[in-house]
C-alpha cells in the first residue's frame, strides 16, 4: 500500500510538472505573439507613413510617377463623349467659310467693290441656299480667308428701313463680317444709319451674340470737288491742296452721320479698274484687321449650330426609342388579347 500510495504522489506531481511547463509554455508563446502583432502593427504603420509622405513630395513637386499602372492611353467615358464633340466643332469650323454680308445703297459701288478686292469669284449656289435680294459668291483667294460674300440689293427697291432690316434679318444674324458701301455723290445717310441703328439694336438685345465687326467703305472719292482734279495718292491726315481736303471732309462727316466709334475708320477708295484707289493700301488691310473679331463671331455661329443639331439629334432618337416602346406595348397587347404566351 505504502509503495502504492508513494508511486501515485510522484505521478501526481510528475503530472502537475508538466502541466506548469505547458501552462508556462504558452504563457510565453502568447507574450511572443503578442509581442509580434505589435511590432506588425508599428512596422505597417510606418510604412503607410512614410510611402504617404513619399508620393505627397513627389505630387506637390510635379514628379509623381504611377508605378506598375499606366495611365496614360485612359480616358473616361465623359472625356471620350467631350472630346469626339470638340474634335467635331473644330473640324466644322475649319471647314465653314466667313460669311461677309455687302450692304449699300442702289449704286453705291457694290458690285465694283467685290470685283476690286476679292477679285475672282464664282457663283456660290451650291454653297448657300440663293433669294431674291442676295447673291452669293464664293471666295478663294490666296491671302485672304476662304469666305462666302453676300451681295446684296440695294435699299430703294425694299422701302423703309425697317423694311431694308427685315429682308436681311437672317443673313445679318447668320453673317461673320460687314461691308458697308456708301456714295461720295449722295448726302443722303438717314437710310444708312437707321439701318445701322437696327443692326445695333438687334444684337444689344441678344447679349449672347456678337455683333460683327463693320467696316465702312466711302465710294466715289474722284467725283469729289474739284471733279476736273485727280492725283492719288492723297495724304489725308495732312492734306496738301483742295481734292484731299474734301475727301478727309467726307470722311469725318460720314462717321459722324453713323454715329460710329473712334476705331471704326471709314475707308474712302476710287473702284475704276483704271484708277484704283486705297483698295489695296488701305481697304484691304481694314478688313484683314477685322478678321480676328469675324473668326471669333464665326465660332459662336458655328457653335449654335452644332448644338441646334445636337439637339434635335437627341430629340429624334428619343422619338425613336419611344416608338420602338410603344410597338412592343402594341405587339405584346395583341399576344395577349389572342391568347398567345
Amino acid at each position: 500500500f505504502f509503495k502504492q500510495k508513494t508511486a501515485y504522489e510522484m505521478l501526481r506531481s510528475l503530472v502537475g510538472s508538466e502541466m506548469c511547463i505547458r501552462d508556462r509554455r504558452d504563457a510565453a508563446a502568447d507574450r511572443v505573439i503578442g509581442a509580434s502583432t505589435d511590432e506588425v502593427k508599428r512596422w505597417a504603420v510606418g510604412f503607410c507613413v512614410r510611402k504617404a509622405g513619399y508620393y505627397a513630395i513627389q505630387l506637390y513637386s510635379g514628379h509623381l510617377v504611377l508605378e506598375d499602372i499606366q495611365f496614360a492611353a485612359y480616358q473616361t467615358p465623359e472625356s471620350q463623349r467631350d472630346s469626339h464633340q470638340a474634335a467635331m466643332r473644330a473640324e466644322r469650323l475649319a471647314e465653314e467659310p466667313l460669311r461677309i454680308l455687302v450692304l449699300g445703297q442702289s449704286k453705291s459701288g457694290k458690285s465694283s467693290l467685290i470685283n476690286a478686292l476679292f477679285g475672282e469669284t464664282r457663283a456660290a449656289v451650291d454653297v448657300v441656299p440663293r433669294t431674291r435680294f442676295v447673291e452669293p459668291y464664293l471666295l478663294e483667294r490666296e491671302g485672304i480667308p476662304r469666305a462666302i460674300i453676300l451681295d446684296t440689293a440695294g435699299y430703294e427697291a425694299l422701302g423703309s428701313p425697317a423694311d431694308v432690316f427685315s429682308r436681311f434679318r437672317e443673313d445679318i444674324a447668320d453673317c461673320d463680317l460687314i461691308v458697308l458701301v456708301l456714295s461720295a455723290r449722295s448726302a443722303a445717310r438717314k437710310a444708312d444709319r437707321r439701318l445701322l441703328d437696327e443692326i445695333r439694336n438687334y444684337f444689344a438685345q441678344r447679349p449672347e451674340r456678337l455683333m460683327p465687326p463693320c467696316v465702312t467703305v466711302l465710294t466715289h472719292v474722284d467725283q469729289l470737288r474739284p471733279l476736273g482734279q485727280w492725283n492719288p495718292p492723297y495724304d489725308l491726315a495732312h492734306p496738301a491742296d483742295e481734292k484731299a481736303r474734301q475727301i478727309r471732309d467726307a470722311v469725318q462727316t460720314l462717321a459722324h452721320d453713323l454715329d460710329l466709334a473712334p476705331y471704326q475708320a471709314v475707308v474712302p477708295v476710287c473702284l475704276k479698274p483704271e484708277q484704283l484707289y486705297n483698295v489695296a493700301e488701305a481697304l484691304a488691310p481694314a478688313i484683314l484687321q477685322a478678321v480676328p473679331d469675324a473668326q471669333r463671331v464665326k465660332y459662336l455661329r458655328c457653335l449654335r449650330q452644332f448644338h441646334k443639331e445636337q439637339y434635335w439629334q437627341r430629340l429624334w432618337q428619343q422619338a425613336l426609342n419611344s416608338g420602338r416602346l410603344l410597338l412592343r406595348a402594341g405587339q405584346a397587347w395583341v399576344k395577349q388579347t389572342a391568347g398567345e404566351p
